[in-house]
């Protein structure tokens, strides 16, 4: 005959303490799991945190670098003004020494004046700003690159202290002969192959020299 477990009060005790064990311990073990999911939610969001941090981080690099140039370049324009101040200051009226005539066309004109207002612009920006086709806006900022008037940083063209000196010195030019400044607007009958702009060549060659 076949005999069945046999149960007393002693292994009914003992089976009720092994199920609450076993239960306490299934909701430990499920409360870590949600412990570490939790943590992975949080390191991937931290992930992403790092990532974006590092990408800020590089962009701020680079504009440091170009405030770094750019402060460099205003460093050297003011020693440029401080330098002509104390020539004149010390020079006699005889043997004085002037500048050469700044003179830009039309369209150098617009394009350097848009610079100067709105310091970094891409071609196509520069060209919508100064009214003047693509083409020759290209053509015309490359001149500029290798006259020093214009340097180009990440596919943006700024003026260098050459050419906010250009700028001046045309301006000044045209004030002390009581004539107006070009138009700002471009004009229907403007010939795109003819800036009469050949004494830009002159001041870049003797601004070297001085």
């Amino acid at each position: 005959m076949h005999l069945g477990a046999v149960h007393t009060p002693q292994t009914s005790v003992a089976e009720s303490r092994l199920s609450e064990s076993l239960a306490t311990q299934i909701d430990v073990l499920r409360e870590e799991q949600r412990r570490t999911a939790e943590i992975d939610s949080r390191a991937e969001e931290a992930q992403k945190t790092l990532d974006s941090c590092g990408r800020e981080k590089e962009a701020s690099v680079k504009r440091q670098m170009h405030l770094s140039q750019t402060i460099a370049m205003f460093e050297d324009m003011l020693k440029i003004v401080r330098d002509s101040t104390h020539i004149r200051v010390n020079s006699n009226a005889s043997d004085s020494k002037a500048k050469p005539v700044a003179r830009v066309g039309k369209q150098h004109y617009r394009m350097l004046h848009a610079l100067r207002k709105h310091s970094l612009l891409s071609l196509s920006e520069l060209a919508d700003a100064s009214g003047v086709l693509f083409r020759s806006v290209k053509i015309k900022m490359g001149d500029d690159i290798e006259k020093g008037f214009v340097v180009l940083f990440e596919n943006k063209y700024e003026l260098t202290p050459h050419g906010i000196d250009l700028l001046k010195r045309f301006e000044d030019y045209r004030s002390s002969i009581g004539q107006p400044l070009p138009t700002l607007e471009p004009s229907s009958n403007e010939d795109e192959n003819n800036d009469d702009d050949e004494d830009a060549v002159v001041l870049a060659e003797k601004a070297e020299q001085e």
